[in-house]
């Protein structure tokens, strides 16, 4: 198509200049190291500032068009599956274990998405917590057969989340993390990820945590806040005392590390 830009698939190892990107590529792969497809991002389309210099991954996101390298959250049972070649995880929620369809399961066995999640325990909501750990377990147990990670979302849930996880020896990431330093340090000695949103910049308290999270431990996201991606990484990087480069590449790193091993 005449005036179109150029659209070249690549990979994430791939020594490319950051300008010359108008497209990056993810390959999903199975327990079995299969390569089942590809899913393009896009990187510089409508990005802002910092995306447009450093390319960013935005590790949790509910936009349906995320601002940088995003893995888009798709709640089963609420949202629709992206069918334009998004990256995606999905997952039932806690929120909705009560009324959660079987089905849901069912999908998760097939769906070409990146991760499981977000899944997880929420004890600060009046479900049901045994169906809450129910769904969780059997998420979980379809993430370890099939060689994904895992998304999660816990609040005041930590003390039984972590020993629930244990057993699965998967990657997991805890998102939008609002806890202490100490309780991320639970986290991270147990070998897990943490992710932080805009949250982590209304508590001293989890600013400290996201201070001390060591880089190749760390994510960042937008979940469903109006900042910019580019904001996030801007404001993290001066809680770090790094630059958006910096911290930009780690992050890409992490994302390799777990995401297209």
């Amino acid at each position: 198509m005449s005036g179109a830009p150029e659209c070249r698939i690549i990979r994430y190892t791939e020594n490319v200049p950051t300008e010359t990107v108008t497209m990056i590529a993810h390959t999903n792969q199975t327990r079995d190291r299969l390569l089942i497809g590809y899913r393009l991002l896009p990187l510089l389309r409508k990005a802002n500032h910092f995306s447009q210099m450093y390319p960013l991954i935005d590790i949790h996101t509910h936009r349906k068009e995320p601002d940088a390298a995003a893995l888009r959250s798709i709640r089963l049972g609420t949202d629709a599956v992206p069918s334009d070649g998004s990256l995606f995880s999905a997952g039932i929620h806690p929120w909705d274990s009560e009324k959660a369809d079987p089905q849901g399961l069912r999908q998760l066995e097939t769906l070409p998405c990146a991760a499981i999640g977000e899944i997880g325990l929420d004890y600060a909501v009046s479900v049901d917590r045994t169906a809450q750990r129910e769904w969780l377990v059997r998420q979980l147990e379809i993430a370890r057969r099939r060689g994904l990670p895992v998304i999660l979302h816990c609040v005041k849930a930590y003390n039984e989340m972590l020993p629930t996880l244990r057993p699965f020896d998967i990657p997991a990431v805890f998102h939008g993390f609002a806890g202490s330093k100490q309780l991320a340090g639970q986290v991270l000695k147990a070998g897990y990820y943490l992710s932080f949103g805009e949250t982590a910049f209304r508590s001293s308290k989890t600013a400290d945590a996201l201070r001390n999270t060591p880089s190749d431990r760390l994510f960042l996201e937008t979940d469903e806040s109006a900042a910019g991606i580019g904001s996030i990484y801007e404001r993290a990087a001066a809680i770090r005392g790094v630059s958006v480069a910096e911290l930009a590449a780690e992050i890409r790193k992490n994302y390799r590390k777990i995401f297209a091993a």
